[in-house]
């Protein structure tokens, strides 16, 4: 029996880095396709004090359908407006919306070093190593939670972020905050297993504890 517990951790653990591989392919490789706005990179790229209007993150990284997932935001007042909205796509269409929120009032959220002491936007003397605790607790308040309905079929989908204070061709109006919906009967249909990395997440400017699950669709 240990044997056999063995021989399918080691196959998917292969499994696993054969899916990373070919993910990591199309996200490099995505151009315009949706795929690459799954991952996207803080402006200026410093984790510490470089902040983007509108920033968010789902979570859990995998639901059910009929269950419930939360959004996490963090937004920016400019323009004299902090308003946002949140839309949902399934990927790869981002044409057809979903569900849309109605118009949402948030809160900006600065991060934190190992102590708690929060790193506001503009203090250059705070590096990337700097931050060290997650936004998950912190971000609580205002998290905003959604029921997954059960008409949504398995897939990747994306909540994006719509900064309202913020022109439509500004390229910093929009954040992208994915997660997988799950089978009602995995593998029920079919027999597709989903590795979800939050490692992107982990490296944004909205980092939560890194967690990576196989999902079965």
């Amino acid at each position: 029996m240990n044997g056999a517990r063995s021989r399918c951790r080691m196959v998917l653990s292969c499994f696993s880095v054969v899916f990373i591989l070919i993910a990591s392919f199309h996200v490099l490789h995505a151009g315009d396709n949706a795929w690459s706005h799954v991952r996207q990179s803080p402006q200026g790229g410093n984790l510490a004090w470089e902040r983007g209007p509108v920033e968010g993150f789902a979570w859990p990284a995998s639901v059910a359908p009929n269950q419930q997932i939360k959004f996490y935001v963090s937004i920016q007042n400019i323009n004299g407006g902090h308003s946002y909205r949140i839309e949902i796509f399934r990927l790869p269409d981002l044409n057809t919306v979903l569900w849309t929120s109605s118009n949402i009032v948030g809160s900006f959220y600065p991060l934190r070093d190992a102590s708690g002491t929060p790193i506001y936007p503009g203090d250059t003397t705070r590096k990337p190593v700097d931050f060290k605790l997650g936004c998950k607790s912190y971000w609580e308040p205002t998290a905003i939670s959604y029921v997954v309905p059960t008409s949504f079929s398995s897939g990747v989908y994306l909540a994006r972020l719509n900064h309202l204070s913020l022109a439509d061709g500004d390229t910093l109006k929009y954040s992208y905050m994915p997660f997988v919906v799950r089978s009602a009967n995995p593998g029920a249909t079919t027999k597709i297993l989903v590795y979800s990395d939050q490692s992107d997440q982990l490296f944004r400017s909205n980092p939560i504890v890194y967690r990576s699950e196989a999902t079965m669709v």
